[in-house]
């Protein structure tokens, strides 16, 4: 897999922004450079402490935010029952286990 260098607007966090104050936890950087390397994140960080290897092209995205890492955990609360349920075809699998379960939602007991 190729080296990728991407660069342009970054933000992280250092630490967990429930546990610390947000402001702590947040990292901002308006000229920084993601490293990749062999599908991984070798760096991340400002682009003037990087150290980009020899014969890997920049990317440049300065009118995007980069966010290395980034994993969309949202969940729909009404479907967390039914999260790993029986695999089946999409469409099956929102008829059988998702729209049933959102729809017990309709029941204030519930």
């Amino acid at each position: 897999m190729p080296r990728r260098a991407l660069r342009g607007q970054t933000i992280s966090f250092s630490a967990d922004p429930f546990l610390v104050d947000p402001g702590e936890a947040f990292v901002h950087h308006a000229d920084g450079l993601i490293l990749i390397e062999d599908g991984l994140i070798a760096f991340a960080g400002a682009y003037d402490a990087a150290r980009v290897p020899p014969g890997v092209a920049v990317e440049h995205h300065h009118d995007a935010i980069l966010c290395p890492g980034f994993v969309d955990t949202h969940v729909h609360f009404s479907q967390l029952e039914v999260i790993g349920s029986f695999g089946t075809k999409l469409l099956d699998w929102l008829d059988q286990y998702t729209f049933p379960a959102e729809a017990r939602f309709a029941d204030k007991e519930h």
